[in-house]
């Protein structure tokens, strides 16, 4: 049995981070793979997930829950044939709906000409304290999709705001999933092992997408939707789970510009870059990438709006840039970070 666990979570909420911390001692002994989802042309993360030793697979230019779902599904198999382990991660991108994700890992575990059975038994959401309310009323399709269908709701960035912002934070999610685990300490204050252990999947819960119009799962859209304020229904939810079928839903809301580069920078020249991102035209919503350095070394940069970090990195065989938005103009995006 391949037991299968997926972090989800919106652009910039700390997924990559968590799995980091996971993968680290939270499956002693097991040996792990992992299924990665870049909503864009090439993987930032992949080389220090790599480090950690393990399997990565990344899909790239993206939603696994659309146009790349029979890639999705093969890549699966592939892992499972090839790989073994004992257990899959899959991490998907930013602007996935979580119902369709659990929905093809449940079809794969139901087929029979598998050799190994699998079992989906972890459901992540990643959600940023710090950011809930303007991203639920910005970007509402997507997060409250993770929210609602997440076994264990992970906040990161708790130890940035006060108790009664966090306490509001709680509240808010609980308006939408009244079930799952909801983790509120910092992560650095948490084992690997405490936070796996709340990670769980509830299979007699879970209402598919197919099953949406059950007169069950109206009444409960219409509580949680009058409660949160939410245009989110049933008829609308299920509208688009199959206009899904036919297009990949995020290219309407986000684009994304990738670059690969042999230049050199210095960490000042990339914070003054990142608070230009701040002011550029469209809204960026992420920016991550991997450089070389004058001096030999290599930087990796984090942004999220207002936010930014720039850490030492691993080499890579060349420069790789990211940045993730709505109404993103290239143009501007390369002479921000290439002009010298």
């Amino acid at each position: 049995m391949i037991k299968i666990d997926i972090v989800s979570g919106f652009l910039g909420a700390g997924k990559t981070t968590l799995l980091q911390k996971l993968v680290e001692d939270g499956y002693p002994g097991e040996k792990l793979a992992l299924l990665e989802n870049e909503y864009g042309d090439f993987s930032i993360d992949s080389a220090f997930l790599r480090k950690q030793k393990i399997e990565v697979t990344n899909l790239l230019s993206g939603c696994i829950c659309c146009s790349l779902s029979d890639d999705f599904r093969a890549s699966l198999i592939t892992i499972i044939e090839w790989i073994r382990p004992d257990h899959i991660l899959i991490e998907p991108s930013g602007v996935a709906k979580l119902s369709d994700i659990i929905d093809s890992v449940l079809s794969l575990s139901e087929s029979s000409d598998l050799p190994v059975r699998t079992q989906l038994d972890g459901v992540v959401a990643v959600v940023d304290a710090t950011k809930i309310n303007g991203m639920l009323d910005a970007y509402k399709a997507v997060l409250y999709n993770q929210i609602n269908y997440s076994g264990c709701i992970i906040l990161s960035r708790t130890e940035d705001i006060d108790r009664e912002s966090l306490d509001c934070c709680v509240n808010t999610i609980r308006a939408i999933n009244q079930k799952a685990i909801i983790i509120t300490t910092p992560w650095d204050q948490l084992s690997s092992d405490q936070i796996r252990r709340a990670m769980y999947f509830d299979h007699s819960h879970y209402v598919r997408a197919e099953d949406l119009l059950t007169s069950e799962h109206e009444a409960y859209a219409e509580k949680a939707d009058n409660h949160h304020s939410h245009e989110h229904n049933h008829e609308h939810y299920h509208e688009h789970h199959h206009e899904h079928q036919n297009h990949d839903f995020a290219e309407d809301l986000f684009n994304t510009v990738g670059l690969e580069t042999a230049q050199t920078f210095t960490k000042d020249r990339l914070i003054q870059i990142m608070k230009a991102l701040d002011h550029a035209s469209g809204n960026v919503l992420r920016a991550k990438g991997l450089v070389s350095s004058e001096t030999g070394s290599w930087y990796e940069f984090d942004y999220v709006p207002t936010e930014h970090t720039v850490r030492i990195g691993s080499p890579e065989t060349i420069g790789k840039i990211c940045v993730i938005g709505e109404a993103l103009v290239r143009g501007e995006i390369e002479n921000l970070f290439l002009s010298m």
